[in-house]
């Protein structure tokens, strides 16, 4: 019998990561393998509504059965993302966050008109989502949270309002050290959140002891100020980040020299390459540079055709140049019949007649 699978969906909706391709993927892969029942551990600050509705329609149309667990938040899109699972639960300290749909318009007023009525629809269809979820009207929806203001609810209210299926202990037995895995994907706030979040309601001195332990914070004790707790945090992070990024910068290189090499990228076009993999991850770039062909540089089909041209054969050689025909020049002396226009013309006059 197959287990259940489990996989997380931290971080920005609509990322190379989180995505409604991969995610779409993600679920079809573990259908085949004729897996039932699905777990997706949740933490995200929303992000794309595009790709968001795709992931929603994805886990929808799954004949899995999909729980969601919020870890630490499912805010904006992520709160609509998690409609589609048959059950979620959610940590006893984590947070549903709900708002009013918004975005960025630039252009003139009939471009402004079309943005008014895209939110327009989005907000018709997410009140509708949450009606249909809570059991409110659409116009009780839209008065308690489509008012321009972020609401957050706690777990107990998600539970209350039927956003979520159940309160669960928000337990620390299950958190991971703070390593390279978790920087490459959270940012600062989010691993703060993150590891927040797995801790269940304790006093301070036993959450800070529990989050030293789990982060291998040093310098620091359950006694330290809640400011020097919150640096000490973030000094972890930055270093760590420090070691992320040169690792990726070595194998960026690294990439990058091989592709140069076998001739399947030029020296200039490498700072956009490098730019591709900072930004859209080493896999992206990976990706790129195994679709691309082996490109003859300029410089070599320059060389080939000179070379080329030395092998004119013996009998255009030994005939008088002015005996050339148009065809002769062609195969055997482009540059010069492309930079003589008069000569040109002569030999398309001799060759052609004149018009």
């Amino acid at each position: 019998m197959i287990k259940p699978q489990e996989i997380k969906l931290y971080g920005d909706i609509g990322n190379w990561k989180n995505n409604g391709n991969t995610l779409s993927d993600t679920l079809a892969s573990i259908e085949k393998t004729g897996c039932k029942e699905l777990t997706i551990r949740m933490h995200s600050y929303g992000g794309s509504v595009f790709e968001g509705n795709v992931m929603f329609n994805a886990m929808q149309r799954s004949d899995m059965k999909i729980k969601v667990i919020i870890d630490g938040i499912a805010a904006s899109m992520a709160s609509i993302i998690i409609m589609a699972a048959d059950e979620v639960e959610i940590a006893e300290n984590g947070f549903v966050m709900i708002h009013t749909p918004s975005g960025f318009t630039q252009g003139n007023a009939k471009a402004h008109e079309q943005s008014t009525k895209l939110l327009n629809d989005l907000e018709t269809n997410f009140s509708n989502l949450y009606a249909a979820k809570t059991g409110l009207s659409v116009d009780q929806i839209k008065e308690k949270w489509f008012d321009g203001s972020d609401h957050w609810l706690n777990a107990d209210e998600a539970v209350r309002l039927k956003i979520a299926t159940r309160k669960i202990p928000a337990l620390s037995k299950g958190m991971k050290s703070l390593d390279k895995e978790a920087i490459s994907t959270m940012d600062i706030k989010n691993v703060y959140n993150r590891y927040t979040s797995l801790l269940t309601n304790k006093n301070d001195k036993e959450m800070k002891k529990e989050l030293i332990d789990a982060m291998g914070l040093t310098g620091i004790t359950e006694e330290t100020p809640d400011t020097e707790f919150i640096q000490a945090v973030v000094n972890k992070y930055n270093g760590l980040k420090q070691e992320v990024d040169q690792d990726r910068g070595d194998t960026i290189k690294s990439m990058l020299d091989d592709a140069q090499k076998s001739g399947k990228i030029t020296s200039n076009l490498r700072e956009t390459y490098e730019a591709v993999g900072k930004t859209s991850g080493i896999e992206a770039l990976s990706s790129i540079l195994s679709s691309i062909g082996v490109r003859t540089p300029i410089i070599q089909m320059i060389k080939t055709e000179s070379k080329h041209q030395q092998s004119t054969p013996t009998s255009t050689i030994n005939k008088n140049k002015r005996d050339w025909t148009l065809e002769d020049y062609r195969m055997y002396a482009p540059k010069e019949l492309r930079d003589n226009t008069k000569l040109y013309n002569e030999l398309v006059e001799k060759e052609h007649g004149k018009e």
